[in-house]
């Protein structure tokens, strides 16, 4: 009888690097993200640091709200879009008092009266239709503008700072990637590296935007020159409408141009003056319900003028 011998086998465990590698990747960078969306907010018992004074306008105000703190670190405000309005309604990322935490908040345009509330460490909103999207550390979401409620959240690997519909699409420009939605679901359909073809398009027609000086410019990208410049020494971004431009100056005056020539004149005068260069000042024009809103960061107050 013929005896056969036989031979284990032992196959070899391999360590799976490539999806180890992969993975911590993956959790570095939403730690990273997570992490730096904490440096927009004071940090302590209180969320917000205090108001430093207090001022009055010199032309009547529809409503005036005290104690409204912005999202927004210092200064950044300018570079990030954190009011928006939609159907006679004023939405801000911020909060109503000191000791309670950021979120999306949408007032009554013509009472300032609150509407609906909805945590979130935002950095930046944006009305579309019937939607306000809101763009955060690590995720995108949608929200009913009429009553605040959830409609989707995507998760992503940036900090998202700024929206655009195009054809259809909802474009979200991060810190570190960029990516196109579906505005209906929020079904990712692609993500791009910074610089990516989102902000590399060509640009048409006229551009208004403030330098580091504080000038206001209008620049015509059919002809590559400047239509206008004025100095102005504004501390706020400009709210565009198509004849006029809205923006707040250094020595506390609310300030309209006219959109063709750059000619400026004051509309309302703030006191005391003047205001803090590195704070957060905003401006925002609801053209529908007829209103201009003003946001002084260093007073905490929101204020709601009819446009002139």
């Amino acid at each position: 009888m013929k005896s056969m011998s036989t031979q284990n086998k032992t196959k070899s465990y391999k360590f799976p690097w490539p999806i180890f590698w992969i993975g911590l990747f993956i959790i570095v960078i939403t730690l990273k993200t997570v992490i730096s969306s904490m440096s927009d907010y004071s940090i302590g018992d209180d969320y917000w640091t205090t108001p430093t004074t207090n001022h009055s306008a010199s032309s009547a105000d529809v409503w005036m709200r005290s104690e409204i703190y912005i999202a927004g670190g210092n200064g950044t405000i300018r570079d990030r879009m954190l009011f928006s309005t939609l159907d006679h309604k004023l939405i801000i990322l911020g909060s109503e008092h000191a000791s309670q935490p950021p979120g999306v908040i949408a007032f009554d345009s013509q009472s300032g009266n609150r509407l609906w509330r909805v945590d979130s460490k935002g950095f930046s909103i944006s009305s579309m239709g019937s939607v306000v999207f809101v763009g955060s550390a690590a995720e995108v979401i949608a929200l009913d503008g009429s009553t605040g409620q959830r409609l989707w959240r995507t998760f992503v690997f940036t900090n998202v700072r700024q929206f655009e519909l195009k054809d259809n699409l909802l474009y979200a420009t991060g810190t570190s990637r960029d990516y196109i939605l579906d505005p209906e679901t929020g079904k990712i359909i692609h993500g791009l590296e910074v610089p990516s073809p989102i902000g590399l398009e060509p640009l048409s027609g006229i551009e208004y935007y403030q330098n580091d000086a504080g000038d206001v410019i209008s620049f015509s990208h059919e002809n590559g020159q400047e239509a206008w410049r004025k100095k102005a020494q504004v501390i706020s971004n400009l709210a565009v409408t198509p004849t006029y431009l809205y923006a707040l100056s250094l020595e506390g005056d609310l300030l309209r141009f006219d959109a063709l020539t750059g000619q400026s004149e004051r509309i309302v005068q703030f006191s005391p003056a003047p205001f803090k260069w590195d704070d957060n000042y905003y401006v925002e024009v609801d053209q529908e319900a007829g209103l201009l809103f003003v946001y002084l960061g260093d007073s905490r107050q929101l204020f709601a003028f009819k446009i002139k």
